[in-house]
């Protein structure tokens, strides 16, 4: 677990296409879905991914589209299950929220990750429905934010 002074070593940076074997090892999907990995390469090629990196390891990442509706939204946000609870995953949202070039961001998140659920009410997003069967038997919460 990460102390306080830890965080501060953090640098938030764009991903580039030299990251991906180390985002495919910190994503806990890819093991299980070799279409998560094809997803890793399209993101890096397409759009923006934003990383965690603390002396050259990577600890996080999030990533930026309008795959949800033509809106600004989060694709996918990460990070490495023994730094989570540590704001490493704020950080990046609030990195990818600087992208936003849509009245409102969208966040989704299952309905079992009550810690998402917890960061993103902390960080001002309210509900705005949510998605039956992409998760068979989790639902997709929809959270949405107004943008300045």
């Amino acid at each position: 677990m990460m102390n306080e002074k830890d965080t501060m070593d953090i640098v938030l940076r764009r991903a580039t296409q030299t990251d991906a074997p180390e985002i495919k090892t910190l994503d806990t999907r890819v093991p299980s879905d070799p279409s998560r990995a094809e997803n890793i390469d399209r993101w890096l090629g397409e759009e923006v991914v934003i990383v965690a990196d603390m002396n050259g390891t990577l600890l996080g990442y999030g990533v930026f589209d309008h795959g949800f509706f033509q809106q600004s939204n989060v694709a996918m946000l990460m990070i490495h299950p023994d730094h989570r609870g540590c704001g490493i995953g704020e950080q990046i949202l609030r990195s990818l929220e600087e992208f936003g070039d849509t009245p409102k961001f969208y966040v989704t998140t299952n309905q079992s990750n009550h810690r998402m659920q917890r960061l993103l009410t902390r960080m001002g997003y309210r509900p705005g429905g949510y998605i039956h069967e992409l998760d068979p038997g989790d639902p997709e919460l929809v959270f949405v934010k107004e943008i300045p």
